[in-house]
């Protein structure tokens, strides 16, 4: 659960919603594995409950995970022009 201007909030609350990524949930080096600290993404969940998962294309442009990046939260780097994803 994520705070919002001090209340508590669901992504499942906004009408409409087609995807949500966030950082902290979903990010897997492998299928069913979570990603540590400086592994390449294969996948990251999408939370909205609609299964537009994203996949990293292949290894060359796959987006890393790194931990305690922004105010102490992990984060998903893509490196332009290098790093892609794919809606499944």
């Amino acid at each position: 659960m994520h705070l919002l201007l001090g209340g508590s909030f669901l992504p499942s609350q906004i009408a409409g919603l087609k995807a949500w990524w966030s950082s902290d949930y979903g990010v897997e080096e492998a299928n069913g594995d979570p990603a540590e600290d400086t592994d390449q993404v294969l996948n990251w969940l999408d939370r909205s409950g609609n299964g537009n998962t994203l996949t990293g294309a292949d290894d060359a442009t796959k987006p890393q995970y790194l931990v305690n990046v922004m105010n102490g939260q992990p984060v998903v780097r893509f490196v332009a022009g290098a790093s892609e994803a794919r809606a499944t």
